[in-house]
Formats: C-alpha cells, structure tokens, sequence
C-alpha cells in the first residue's frame, strides 16, 4: 500500500515554499491510526506559533500566520479502535490544539460491523465524556450524515471557524457513509451486505447526493458536470497510459543495465 502523497515543502533548490500560501498535506501511512500522532504534532505546532512570540518574527513567516492554521485529520470509523487514536484525542484534549478529525463511519470494518468493535456502536457517543461541559474544557463533537450536504457545510463551517479561533479540537463523527465498492480489489462488499443495504447505499450514494446537491442549488448544471465527468475520464486514462509507458521505459533501462553496458 504504497499509494500515499503529499504535498511539496520545498522548491526546486531545497528552499522551504510558503507553507502560509498553500493547502499542505502530510503523507498518510499504512499501519491503521499510525497517521494520528502526526496529526497532534501538526495541531500542536500551529498552538506553540500562536503563543511563542519568538516564533512570531520574519524567519518563521513561511510557517504560520500567527496559529491560525487548523490540522485536519481523517480516519475510518474501524480504525478508531486503535491505541494510537484514542491517546492522540485524549493529548489534544488536554493541549487543546486546533485539530479537526473527521471520522468516516459506513458501519463496517472491512467486512465486520461495527458492533463488533466500537462499544455504544458509536465513537461520538463512546467519546461524549471528552466534550467540553461548563468550565472543563474538551472537545466540540458534532455528528452528521455523509449525504446530507446542507447540514455537512453548516456543522463543517461552524465547527472549523471555532476550531481555528479557540484552539479547541473538534471531532466531525460522519454517518451513513456509502461504500462504494470493496476495501481493496480482491475483496467485495456484496458478499457480506444484504440486498436491503445494498439497495439503501445505492438510493444514499454520497457522490449521487452531492450531485442532486449542486443541482438543487443551481451550483451547477447538468451539461457542465457531465463535463467534467467526460473530461476526468479522460485526464485518468491519459495518465494511466502515461504510468505504464514509462514503467515499460524504466523496465527496459533496467535490463539494458543488467548486460554491464552502461
């Protein structure tokens, strides 16, 4: 699984870009919830620049804008049955550090329910005592559902605005969320979902519910996103074709290498 990207931190010199400017996306790992130490790391950093004014000078311009950045994390509603979750949502409690973390629940661990796994079935309500009460400080959790867009841009909007202007750490527990095949190619999810639940996820689609979004909302228009659905068809075959003529290149250097001719 070695399908992991981020973006670039430093130009074509080895100079640090202006981190301040971009959208900046730290390399996801294999190991399930290895990514969330990380996340609290990135939370934290944003903390110490807001409240360490020797960082607040020139040197460090390309880094932070005063703590105002938010770390996103996101992970699968199985994988939050992990140590390292848990001891990453309890530190960022106590730190209190804008860390935004998305949990992604279809109701599945792979192939397994999630009453198998997560106790009250539910990681928002397991982790209830971590909200924040009266003068106690925790987290804000919301819940909402993956095909609901109206309510996702409200609680998304509202939760992350807080988040990056408190420095407190929000939990987004998102339901309901369709799959839209198996977890890798040599597995399927109809093997192990009813006809009824294959049905409803078919009816629930959350790219099908966000494409009724953005026609009920004049968003968009029919012609247009069929559009680009043409034209992102074409961007990912153009690619695919791309990856493998250079794979061939790069086999046939390598066995023209192997002949000891250089």
């Amino acid at each position: 699984m070695n399908g992991h990207f981020a973006t670039k931190l430093l130009d074509e010199k080895g100079d640090w870009l202006n981190l301040t400017q971009l959208k900046n996306s730290s390399a996801d790992i294999s190991p399930t919830a290895g990514q969330m130490p990380r996340l609290l790391g990135l939370a934290y950093a944003s903390k110490l620049y807001r409240n360490n004014n020797d960082l607040n000078n020139v040197d460090f311009s390309k880094f932070s804008i005063n703590g105002n950045e938010v770390a996103f994390g996101t992970i699968g509603d199985a994988s939050t049955s992990e140590g390292l979750f848990w001891e990453t949502m309890n530190a960022a409690g106590v730190l209190q550090v804008p860390l935004a973390m998305s949990v992604w629940d279809d109701g599945y661990g792979i192939s397994v329910s999630k009453k198998y796994q997560t106790i009250k079935q539910s990681i928002s309500e397991a982790l209830s005592g971590f909200a924040t009460t009266g003068d106690k400080e925790g987290f804000l959790i919301y819940t909402a559902k993956g095909w609901d867009y109206p309510t996702l841009c409200s609680v998304y909007k509202e939760g992350i605005n807080f988040c990056r202007k408190n420095h407190m750490p929000v939990l987004f527990h998102i339901t309901d969320v369709t799959q839209p095949q198996g977890h890798s190619t040599s597995g399927s999810h109809e093997r192990y979902k009813s006809k009824e639940r294959l049905d409803w996820e078919n009816d629930h689609d959350c790219i099908a519910k966000m494409r009724e979004f953005i026609l009920e909302n004049g968003i968009s228009t029919e012609d247009v996103l069929q559009q680009i659905e043409k034209e992102a068809k074409q961007h990912v075959n153009e690619s695919k074709k791309r990856a493998w003529d250079d794979l061939h290149i790069d086999k046939q250097r390598s066995n023209f290498g192997s002949g000891g001719i250089e």
